[in-house]
């Protein structure tokens, strides 16, 4: 009987020595950690479009996508026409606007001289119908010079506005190097300008001080070719060398023209604001005009 506890005992004892030599099942296997998200990259200060992202059990890092190129600037455009009216001696008596060229004259404008060639009279018509709005009256010195200009709406000799005084100050030749204006002529200046003179007795710049207190606010330069024509003009709101505005003026052998605004630098394609072409006058003495400006990504350009 003792015999037999003892194989009992060897029996569990080999059991217990057989589970130990095996051991426990395999647990499964963890799942690989989550990816670790790393800091954008930047470049200029400003972000990359997309973020990136790395393993630890690897340190590539995923390229960012393409940034999208800049739209192009879309233009709008539209046509308009006018047509200018001349006495035997070449002085201008009348214009007329047609805003669409179709045929129907939208505002009219006639010019009225005194005998010595001043421009003592402006009236404005809108609609061309023989109606005058509205009367610029100016008055001038013995060199020719604007002293004083009224403007009258209803073109009824009722001052609904006070008037401007202008004063000037003349060189040798009669041509007035510094004007002072007067808004409402009441004796207090608001206005000084001066200016200087290239050859042909062309203006070459022109600086204004609002206010007249010695400072001034706006500079401008102008430039011409060959012929005495006015191809560029460059104003500086600051007189501070950095243009603000720049016009410049093409001519084409057939008499047209295109006219370029830039709101900056002149030939800055991304500052330019506006271009104005304009034919020779054909048979009729009718100009048509074609203007180009740009509109914001979110409007339509009117073109197909």
């Amino acid at each position: 009987m003792r015999k037999g506890f003892f194989y009992l005992i060897a029996a569990a004892l080999l059991l217990l020595l057989l589970s130990l030599l095996v051991g426990k099942p395999a647990s499964p296997p963890l799942p690989p950690p989550p990816p670790v998200r790393v800091a954008a990259e930047y470049a200029d200060g400003i972000p990359s479009p997309i973020s990136t992202s790395k393993h630890p059990e690897n340190s590539a890092v995923e390229p960012a996508s393409t940034p999208r190129p800049t739209p192009a600037r879309r233009f709008a455009k539209s046509e308009s026409c006018s047509q200018e009216f001349y006495a035997p001696d070449g002085a201008l008596l009348g214009t007329r606007y047609d805003a669409a060229c179709d045929g129907s004259w939208d505002f009219c404008t006639n010019y009225i001289y005194d005998r010595a060639g001043n421009l003592i009279r402006v009236e404005s018509d809108h609609g061309c119908d023989g109606d005058i709005e509205e009367c610029t009256r100016s008055t001038f010195d013995a060199w020719g010079n604007e002293t004083r200009t009224l403007v009258d709406h209803g073109c009824d000799n009722d001052r609904e506005e006070k008037p401007d005084c202008m004063t000037h100050e003349v060189n040798d030749e009669g041509l007035p190097i510094a004007t002072t204006v007067d808004i409402g002529c009441d004796g207090v200046p608001d206005v000084c300008s001066r200016l200087t003179y290239g050859d042909n007795a062309q203006v070459i710049s022109q600086t204004t001080d609002k206010g007249c207190d010695g400072t001034d606010d706006t500079c401008t330069t102008k430039n011409y070719d060959a012929e005495g024509r006015l191809t560029r003009t460059t104003t500086d709101d600051a007189c501070d060398g950095t243009p603000n505005m720049c016009v410049t003026d093409e001519f084409g052998k057939d008499g047209s023209s295109t006219s370029t605004i830039f709101k900056g630098a002149c030939g800055d394609e991304a500052a330019k604001v506006h271009t104005m072409t304009e034919s020779a006058p054909d048979a009729d003495g009718i100009v048509r005009s074609g203007n180009e400006y740009p509109v914001p990504a979110d409007e339509p350009s009117g073109e197909p």
